[in-house]
């Protein structure tokens, strides 16, 4: 592990803490901020100045002020005993931090050229800066002023705990020690998935679809679909995805059809009906395979997990890889919330705080600020 001489230097740290708040403006899950605690504990414990910068949110002004980060500093002000101060205007209003100190900015996305990866904004962010650490793992795909713009005007930066604690579940799930392997590959946003599904499907023993993915595909084998959401595939690929003889199809489905919720089998969708969750059969299907293996990697909810009862199957899957004991890695903040529904506890399970990042990373598409700051410090971790 590559070791940065901290001590007396001011450490800008990026974190991502752009967690969920209710109405009354209070966080109702702090799992990315006490993710990232140890990594500023560490920095502060050897005696650096530590200043944390966060999205949170997209904001299109400062007057959008439900998406301020004082929630998380009040938050933060539990968690630590020494002071923590709160800086609302940076980095416009420069501020001069000590070794030691502990500092929270508002919103970089208040900022114009935030999400632009404006230069000048960049520059004004390293002004005092020693040290950069990125430990926002759930950003390493953004190409912001605050993740990628400043590496061009620090000298020295480095990768968080958190951050290197992700790369490693997902160095693993590419490495053979990660096989048998089940995938479960499900949710919205098809051409994000399709890559990965594709570049794992040749090395794993199983592999799953549920929601949008599986009802295009379902489209493709010739199943009715009704009025269910699907995306563009194109032919080809979706005949060669259902070549696999190890792909699983859901061989039921939930549907709202008129007013009613039914559970039916695949081949008796109506043309009226829209397919919101995966049926029980389907969930059967899937978990009999999550024994006597190494590793799955499940990312995405099987259904329309935001809208009940169409998260039963993702919970019910949850319960059944809780109760296989094998290790799991978990992509994704709903496939994440059906794991917390089950409200188990298991050492066994690996949820990462980046479901859009931790694609593009085991696909190698895009990560790039991992990728610079290997380059700019040979892959020096903190």
């Amino acid at each position: 592990m590559y070791e940065l001489a901290l001590s007396g230097k001011i450490i800008l740290l990026r974190v991502d803490f752009n967690v969920p708040l209710d109405g009354c403006q209070q966080i109702v899950d702090a799992r990315r901020i006490e993710q990232t605690l140890p990594t500023i504990r560490y920095l502060l414990k050897q005696g650096a100045g530590v200043l944390l910068v966060s999205h949170l949110g997209r904001p299109t002004s400062r007057a959008d002020q439900h998406l301020s980060l004082k929630p998380v500093f009040e938050y933060l002000r539990t968690r630590f005993e020494q002071s923590i101060q709160w800086l609302p205007n940076w980095p416009k209003i420069p501020h001069m931090m000590q070794p030691g100190s502990l500092a929270i900015a508002e919103n970089i996305r208040y900022h114009d050229g935030e999400i632009s990866n404006d230069q000048s904004l960049a520059k004004r962010m390293s002004h005092g800066i020693d040290v950069y650490v990125f430990d926002a793992f759930a950003c390493a795909h953004r190409q912001h002023a605050s993740t990628a713009g400043i590496l061009a005007y620090v000298d020295e930066v480095a990768i968080g705990l958190l951050v290197q604690k992700e790369a490693h579940q997902l160095d693993f799930l590419l490495s053979d020690e990660s096989k048998p392997m089940v995938l479960i590959m499900s949710g919205a946003k098809v051409a994000t998935k399709l890559p990965l599904l594709e570049q794992l499907l040749p090395k794993v023993s199983v592999a799953a679809v549920g929601g949008v993915l599986a009802n295009t595909l379902l489209q493709h084998a010739g199943f009715e679909v009704g009025q269910s959401k699907v995306e563009p595939l194109d032919h080809n690929t979706a005949k060669q995805l259902l070549s696999c003889s190890h792909l699983l199809l859901p061989v039921d489905v939930v549907v709202q059809r008129g007013d009613s919720i039914e559970t039916v089998d695949v081949k008796s969708v109506q043309p009226h009906d829209c397919i919101y969750d995966l049926g029980p059969k389907s969930v059967t299907q899937i978990s009999q395979y999550l024994s006597g293996v190494r590793t799955i990697f499940w990312n995405g909810p099987l259904g329309y997990f935001e809208q009940q009862p169409f998260g039963q199957a993702s919970i019910n899957l949850a319960k059944r890889i809780l109760e296989s004991q094998t290790h799991t890695v978990i992509g994704g903040g709903n496939t994440m919330a059906a794991i917390d529904a089950v409200g188990e506890d298991s050492p066994n399970v690996f949820c990462s705080t980046g479901g859009g990042a931790s694609l593009t990373y085991l696909t190698g598409s895009g990560c790039h600020i991992l990728e610079s700051i290997h380059e700019k410090q040979d892959g020096g971790f903190v």
